[in-house]
């Protein structure tokens, strides 16, 4: 392929480009308004009902503009800005949802642990301890010591049941029998006074 032959491939491609780029902004010239109708229908406070519009055209356009080759403008503008609006809405909720799960409000900021930063103490207490477990597995009984390490690994009854080939009632019993035969020799070791 010559140089012209390429420039004038190169010249068509864009006017592709630049044409699929104009359709986009049109559906997006028409959508974004919508966008703020359907956020001040959801929102009590009209700056929320902005923020909501601006980051739901935010993505919409990065989104559209991506893989503008792919583009197809939506059938239905109102509708599907009701459906972005929504959407953003309810992931906002979810991750709101989250937080609540992970922050306890009414915690004393001054008494709560700092994940990462394990103290050195019970770090050391912490891996003792493992290692003093992992010696009282392996004197249980083959199945007992599978079924205990399997449940603490987080396990159901059902899948050690299916991974050691025993019923689900042996699996309990076999992670009950283990947990107390730990407890039994953790008495044990605590009233020696190490």
């Amino acid at each position: 392929m010559g140089d012209a032959e390429q420039r004038e491939q190169q010249r068509t491609s864009r006017r592709g480009s630049d044409a699929r780029l104009a359709e986009i902004e049109r559906a997006f010239l028409v959508v974004y308004p919508l966008l703020g109708e359907c956020a001040r229908r959801q929102m009590p406070l009209l700056e929320e009902a902005r923020e909501v519009q601006q980051e739901c055209g935010a993505k919409l356009w990065a989104y559209w503009t991506r893989d503008p080759a792919g583009f197809e403008a939506p059938p239905d503008p109102r509708r599907f800005a009701e459906r972005v609006v929504r959407n953003h809405l309810t992931d906002l909720a979810r991750r709101g949802e989250r937080w609540a799960a992970l922050i306890d409000a009414d915690a004393d900021v001054d008494k709560l642990a700092v994940r990462g930063n394990p103290d050195p103490y019970d770090h050391a207490v912490g891996r003792e301890l493992e290692e003093r477990v992992e010696r009282y597995l392996l004197e249980m009984p083959e199945k007992r010591g599978a079924a205990w390490k399997l449940r603490y690994d987080g396990y159901s009854y059902a899948d050690i049941a299916r991974k050691l080939g025993i019923t689900e009632s042996a699996a309990r019993s076999h992670v009950d029998h283990g947990t107390a035969f730990i407890a039994e020799r953790e008495r044990k070791y605590l009233g020696e006074g190490r």
